[in-house]
């Protein structure tokens, strides 16, 4: 195998890495470089003059740089080095080809008649550093490919390797040295699952649901009794599932806006619970509003308390609250017109597909001027207690 081909997907893996923000250490985790490794690569790749927020290099710079990080000082030669050095290709090929152990080797080059010290011909090994550089190779190309295969697992990985490979090679994201690919392609599942073990220890652990909290804290929350008769505008949403008696699989959801002041209600279908989903369902039902969007509050579902609905809400300059957790109270306003409006017209049928979807937003169409424009609405406007008895008017 070419050492500088191995050079040049080290170095191509360290700069792309770097130039999407990542540490050196980050960039040592990912690749299995050492720092040392690490920093040299990306020393050698700033004395090229590429920079962090630039372009990838090219084919030639990458040529380039695979030999400035290949040369180095020469070394002094000692007498076992002498008589080591005719035989290096061959402990190579016991090394990657036939995957002997030192101390199998040894024996064979003291039947050959080169007598050194087993220490001798470990130090010599390690100078070269050539076992290190065929597993760093490997490791490498399966990175590569576990990122483009959407990092699925070692055994997936293993079955759709051979396809992955030719694809990759033929469209030039990838050029193997044959003994590396050869290696590549007989790995085991378990091999490849050791592999990636240091880049999949980077997403383990519970940091995502911290954030999550973290974010959620952010968020003001808002109770019943905060609203103090707010003007139009402020709503509270609400996901219904139409799910029937089994929550599993996929089915339709109907995502519900309340406006506090008016008791105008909108709804919009959604084929599946996500959160660009419900940014899109508002930005529907905010063309459909006779006032603006001034507030939005919601409950504490992942769905709605995330990145996307924040963003959205402080783009458009949206006050965004939350109830309390296992309060529905906090929501009465949302929570009434789901039993009145939505379960009265839809009921708890199980609803699922893009054919379900577009009826039900048929559907919705017409039920916002039945319930908006036809049906009379009250609200409360004073509550007295007379001793046990409470007086709504």
């Amino acid at each position: 195998m070419a050492y500088k081909e191995v050079l040049r997907v080290e170095i191509q893996e360290v700069i792309r890495r770097w130039q999407a923000g990542g540490s050196q250490r980050q960039i040592g985790v990912g690749t299995g470089l050492s720092r040392v490794r690490v920093r040299k690569c990306l020393a050698a790749a700033m004395a090229a003059g590429l920079e962090q927020d630039g372009p990838p290099p090219d084919e030639v710079q990458l040529s380039r740089l695979a030999g400035i990080s290949r040369a180095g000082p020469k070394r002094v030669e000692t007498p076992v080095e002498d008589s080591l050095t005719p035989w290096g290709d061959q402990i190579y090929r016991w090394l990657s080809g036939d995957r002997l152990q030192v101390t199998r080797i040894h024996e064979l080059l003291a039947a050959r008649g080169c007598a050194v010290s087993y220490t001798s011909l470990r130090r010599f090994i390690q100078k070269h550093n050539w076992s290190r550089r065929s597993r760093t190779t490997v490791r490498m190309a399966v990175i590569l490919i576990w990122e483009a295969s959407d990092r699925i697992c070692g055994k997936r990985l293993k079955a759709a390797l051979p396809h992955l490979v030719d694809s990759m090679e033929r469209h030039g994201h990838l050029d193997l040295d044959p003994e590396v690919r050869s290696r590549l392609l007989t790995a085991s599942a378990a091999t490849l699952d050791r592999l990636l073990r240091p880049v999949k220890a980077r997403g383990t652990g519970r940091r995502k649901r911290r954030r999550n909290l973290d974010r959620g804290r952010h968020i003001p929350i808002r109770t019943f009794a905060d609203w103090n008769r707010p003007p139009p505008g402020y709503l509270e949403i609400d996901l219904v599932a139409h799910c029937g008696d089994n929550m599993g699989g996929s089915f339709v959801y109907s995502l519900v806006a309340t406006d506090i002041c008016t008791g105008w209600t909108e709804a919009v279908p959604l084929l599946a619970r996500e959160q660009s989903l419900v940014v899109a369902g508002l930005e529907a039902i905010a063309v459909q509003l006779p006032f603006p969007v001034r507030g939005i509050d919601s409950d504490n579902d992942s769905v709605f308390i995330n990145d996307t609905l924040t963003g959205y809400c402080s783009v458009r300059d949206i006050e965004f609250t939350r109830s309390r957790a296992y309060r529905k109270n906090d929501q009465a306003w949302v929570e009434q017109k789901n039993g009145a409006v939505i379960r009265r017209f839809l009921g708890h049928e199980r609803y699922s597909g893009l054919v379900a979807g577009q009826t039900i937003a048929h559907l919705h169409q017409a039920m916002r001027l039945y319930v908006n424009y036809f049906q009379p609405s009250f609200k409360l406007v004073e509550k007295t207690r007379n001793g046990s008895a409470v007086i709504k008017r």
